[in-house]
Formats: structure tokens, sequence, C-alpha cells
């Protein structure tokens, strides 16, 4: 999951390429809202960290790494980090 596809003000995710790969909108659970908060917070300390170390970036498709060539890097586009 990423970033970018939880919307709290809303209380959605967003499933990407779901069946027939289309993008479905499903509910946030309030139980679930601030678990989601923290692990965000996790991930944008984690974020500078793991750029510096060479990670952190996401695959983009040529067309939109070329329109956008600082996009990899940015957080919201980046997949959630678990703990372990």
């Amino acid at each position: 999951m990423r970033v970018m596809d939880i919307v709290f003000a809303q209380e959605c995710i967003f499933v990407r390429e779901a069946k027939g790969e289309k993008w479905r909108r499903t509910l946030l659970p309030k139980l679930l809202l601030g678990s989601l908060k923290a692990q965000i917070d996790l991930a944008l300390a984690l974020h500078p960290q793991d750029l510096s170390e060479g990670f952190g970036e996401v695959y983009l498709t040529y067309a939109l790494a070329k329109k956008y060539p600082k996009a990899p890097g940015k957080l919201i586009l980046d997949f959630m980090h678990t703990q372990t």
C-alpha cells in the first residue's frame, strides 16, 4: 500500500489494479486510523535515512519517470514500511 492510497479525510483507501485491473475505493475502519497515522509517521522518519542509503525510491514507468524526474523519491509514492 502506498502512502497516497490512504485518504484520512474521507476514511477510505484506494486499491490499485484490483479485479479487472480497475481501481477500487473501500472504507477505512475508524479502528485503524490511529495505527495508520502512526505508521505514516514512522515512514516519514525513515524515508530520509532510506534515501541517504540508496533506498526509498519507487519504480515508475519510463514516461512518468521522464515527466517527473524527482517523483521516485517522494514519500507519497513510497510503499508503507512494515514494523518487524
